[in-house]
């Protein structure tokens, strides 16, 4: 499964978690966002709900948006 970076959401692969909790993310998922070996990212969850899977350089934008789109919603739950 190829990433299509015209789309604004789209599925970009899966992967499988390993007998020790290790994640695989696919090569082509790790280059559409620019990912290196022992780069951190962040587990992002909505309603306990897993929404992606974000390098933590980029997380602090992805909050900003976030709270634009619905900030009562986003400063209850923090």
């Amino acid at each position: 499964m190829k990433c299509d970076n015209t789309k604004k959401f789209q599925l970009c692969g899966t992967a499988n978690i390993g007998s020790k909790g290790q994640i695989v993310i696919p090569k082509h998922a790790r280059d559409a966002l620019w990912l290196k070996s022992w780069d951190s990212v962040s587990i992002v969850l909505h309603d306990n709900v897993a929404i992606g899977i974000v390098p933590n350089s980029s997380l602090e934008q992805l909050m900003k948006y976030v709270q634009e789109q619905d900030p009562i919603e986003f400063n209850n739950n923090n």
